[in-house]
């Protein structure tokens, strides 16, 4: 069975009376379900001023001028096809607060590596086709942008981000354990697109 992202279409529509008549503004963006990201958007077009309140004319009239809908399904389907041969793309997010008992700058093991060294290392060697984008990681936060994930995983079935959550969760906590021998418990957050994980 194919895995194929679920595409969103949000449409935005302002009408705003002007000079007698009436503005339509239209904003339209195609998001993947999974991830939350944005494949496709149309900024925000606008009409002139018409006295009418036949406002599906004005949308559609809107929406062929200047090939504006057209344009926006190429995007679509370019970036539908991309995501398809590379992976969805997630933010991931994992903070340490003061007040948490595990440190990004613990140390873990006997080759003196860091709690994030671990953590950059085993998400570097888990991103699909090897694809992300920027990291950026400090005393308390760990972030990596653009981050890929499959729409498979190694059994052929369908993958999301909240199975890629559940490997990372693991990993983590076996690498919690190593500081302890205990492994302390955590939940993460999913929420548009990103998993944010704070460490106990």
């Amino acid at each position: 069975n194919d895995s194929r992202p679920d595409i969103l279409i949000k449409a935005s529509i302002d009408i705003k009376p002007e000079n007698g008549g009436n503005i339509v503004k239209i904003i339209l963006q195609a998001i993947e379900v999974s991830s939350r990201g944005v494949l496709a958007s149309l900024p925000e077009i606008e009409t002139p001023s018409f006295a009418t309140t036949n406002y599906g004319y004005l949308v559609t009239r809107l929406l062929k001028e200047n090939n504006a809908l057209e344009g926006f399904i190429i995007s679509l389907n370019s970036s539908f096809a991309e995501t398809i041969e590379n992976g969805f793309k997630i933010t991931i997010i994992i903070e340490s607060p003061n007040e948490s008992v595990y440190k990004l700058k613990n140390e873990v093991g006997d080759n003196f590596d860091t709690l994030s060294d671990l953590i950059i290392k085993w998400l570097k060697s888990n991103a699909n086709k090897n694809l992300y984008g920027r990291i950026s990681s400090s005393e308390n936060v760990l972030k990596f942008d653009e981050y890929r994930i499959p729409l498979k995983d190694e059994n052929n079935e369908n993958f999301d981000i909240t199975g890629f959550e559940i490997k990372l969760r693991k990993s983590i906590r076996t690498l919690l354990k190593e500081i302890d021998g205990k492994g302390a418990q955590f939940t993460p957050i999913i929420n548009e697109g990103t998993i944010k994980i704070i460490l106990p």
